[in-house]
């Protein structure tokens, strides 16, 4: 292979990557039927007997494939899952990741610094979000929040049924070793995420026993017993986590109790409240306490604009986070801390009957190398690959710390700020007289902070989601009853200007975590430029005043 011909080809990505990056405010959003459909039948249906080459392998992708994807899901108007984009620090980065493909599962500082830079990225985060790092000293780069919540789950499982049996205080129990012993885990939880449901499968603790008790509850001080306010009844709680305790003498079937927290719940952006309070139960009956903190974890940055709901996130055992949602960084980087690295280690750690893999084992000698008090540090960082599920792991840190460094505190926190303020900007017109009462907003809460996020100290969104539906004044009554807010989201995704996704009770999530939401402005056919908030403003109108002749 000539490498001027090779060489041509990877310039052909960058241009790309150039070219998408300038227009990616007015690229289509999704691939749409059409498109979708060239791309599936463009797909080899057999593996060819003789290679294309790297450069018609590239061509075919290029020419087949890139029409088939979602051009524009990383752009501003991607209001769908909670996504973020890429920042160009990020996207810059998550090449070099691809260049020198390193394996980030060992820490052989002496080799490669990877297990290094992904301890201090973690570092970087806990400052951000003003945690003492260390509180947390079991920190990793996961796959995903998805992910996270399952390494949460199994350390927490091993925690609760160690601290069931008891069997010796010199030698505890060991699950990962031994099994469940005969204990049934129990899940507390406020509103849980999918993925908390699939980590109780994944680790054996089963489905059915994640007990939802999200509920209306009033918060101390709150006259409104309608203010909007869920969370877990504490009595209700301690009730729980009593008969678990209380189980082997009562019933002879011993139970283990787990307890998880919603920071950014997926449908309103809401937070559990009364965390202090939980904690204090966990601490009191020996519960591990896990907080989901997806995406509402960034909301410790903007305390100006949201008050202090993410307040007690560093009371948690474990913390879920995800950095490709909010930190904007490419896909796929979740985070997960934890406040026991012996913990942690006993889960994805070697066996403690047959030990650490000859292959795995670390050379302890320097080789006569003079060694600093910084390399020192490094060399005794533990392996992630005894911190997390993969043996084998892609370099996800780079990215997140090249983001890091590019944004610092005050550029994220902006980001966040901005994209707060955009979300309520849009549910602020929905219910004022500019949105004719077509749409109802149905996560509207009290303000904890006046004067600071909107023209008014009305009732506003806790976060970065407007949770809507079509009101009883919208004229398309096919946007109304139990398929309205299917057929509302297929009008307002069929115009590929904004992408929005379902929620419960027929409802419709507009959830805005994208860097670039709001920065760019795109010229209309007269000439004038709109913002996106125009463009949101001018769809949500045009699916009722003009619907689609499907729903009309």
């Amino acid at each position: 292979m000539d490498s001027n011909v090779l060489d041509d080809t990877r310039q052909k990505i960058i241009n790309l990557a150039s070219e998408r990056d300038r227009n990616l405010h007015v690229l289509p959003i999704v691939a749409g039927w059409e498109n979708a459909q060239k791309a599936v039948a463009a797909i080899p249906s057999a593996l060819p007997e003789k290679g294309f080459g790297p450069v018609k392998a590239i061509d075919a992708i290029l020419q087949d494939v890139v029409p088939g994807l979602a051009l524009g899901q990383a752009g501003p108007r991607y209001f769908g899952f909670i996504t973020g984009g890429t920042l160009p620090s990020a996207q810059l980065a998550d090449f070099i990741t691809t260049i020198y493909d390193q394996n980030a599962a060992p820490n052989r500082t002496e080799e490669s610094i990877t297990a290094v830079i992904e301890n201090r990225t973690l570092e970087f985060v806990l400052d951000l979000l003003r945690i003492p790092k260390d509180k947390f000293p079991a920190r990793v780069v996961t796959s995903g929040a998805t992910a996270s919540n399952v390494m949460g789950m199994a350390v927490a499982r091993d925690y609760a049924i160690q601290q069931t049996l008891k069997t010796n205080a010199n030698s505890p129990y060991s699950v990962s070793e031994y099994g469940f012993g005969g204990v049934v885990v129990k899940v507390y939880t406020d509103r849980p995420h999918s993925s908390l449901l699939k980590a109780a499968a994944i680790t054996g603790i089963g489905r059915s026993n994640v007990i939802d008790l999200g509920k209306p509850i009033k918060r101390e001080g709150d006259d409104n017993a309608d203010s909007g306010t869920f969370g877990i009844d504490l009595a209700e709680l301690e009730k729980y986590l009593k008969e678990a305790a209380e189980s082997s003498a009562t019933s002879g079937v011993r139970t283990a109790a787990i307890v998880v927290l919603s920071f950014g719940e997926v449908n309103t952006g809401d937070f559990t409240p009364n965390v202090r309070e939980i904690r204090e139960l966990c601490d009191k009956y020996n519960v591990w306490l896990h907080i989901d903190a997806a995406f509402g974890a960034y909301a410790r940055l903007v305390p100006d604009v949201v008050g202090n709901v993410a307040d007690g996130l560093e009371l948690a055992d474990s913390i879920t986070s995800d950095a490709h949602k909010w930190f904007n960084v490419p896909y796929d980087c979740g985070l997960f801390f934890t406040r026991s690295v012996e913990h942690q280690r006993t889960v994805f750690g070697p066996s403690l009957v047959g030990g650490v893999p000859a292959y795995l084992a670390k050379d302890p000698s320097t080789s006569g190398v003079a060694i600093s008090s910084e390399m020192r540090a490094a060399l005794a960082l533990p392996d992630p690959f005894y911190l997390t599920i993969e043996n084998s792991r892609r370099f996800r840190a780079l990215p997140l710390y090249a983001a890091l460094l590019d944004q610092g505190r005050e550029g994220y926190a902006e980001l966040i700020r901005r994209n707060i303020l955009f979300a309520r900007r849009v549910a602020e017109w929905m219910t004022s007289p500019a949105g004719k009462g077509y749409y109802e907003v149905l996560n509207l809460r009290e303000p904890l902070v006046r004067n600071a996020s909107s023209s008014s100290n009305s009732p506003t969104t806790p976060l970065n989601i407007v949770f809507f539906r079509a009101a009883e004044a919208n004229p398309v009554k096919a946007y109304q009853g139990p398929h309205g807010g299917a057929a509302l989201i297929k009008a307002i995704n069929g115009t590929n200007k904004m992408q929005v996704t379902p929620g419960p009770i027929g409802g419709v999530r507009l959830a805005v975590s994208n860097w670039s939401t709001g920065l760019y402005t795109e010229k209309a056919t007269d000439g004038t430029e709109k913002g996106d908030f125009e463009i949101v403003v001018e769809t949500l109108l045009k699916v009722v005043e003009d619907p689609p002749e499907l729903v009309a």
